[in-house]
């Protein structure tokens, strides 16, 4: 794998915390680990939400229509 290295600002007390917690040595590892485990949320929650919208009927009835007049006068 490789790693690419960022700059970021943080709260004071978060980073005091963390290097209280975790040290300085395993910083970054904790914070990738932190970050990528918070990105698979997210996109499980995105999942969701784009399935849940799909099932809803209203919705996509009035997305068909609203398909339908900005079609219309196309060739």
């Amino acid at each position: 794998m490789y790693y690419k290295s960022v700059t970021f600002n943080m709260p004071i007390p978060i980073h005091n915390h963390l290097k209280t917690l975790v040290g300085n040595k395993n910083m970054s590892k904790f914070v990738a680990i932190a970050v990528a485990e918070k990105l698979h949320e997210l996109e499980e929650n995105l999942k969701k939400a784009y399935i849940d919208a799909s099932k809803d009927k209203a919705r996509n009835k009035e997305i068909n229509e609203w398909e339908n007049t900005e079609m219309e006068g196309w060739s």
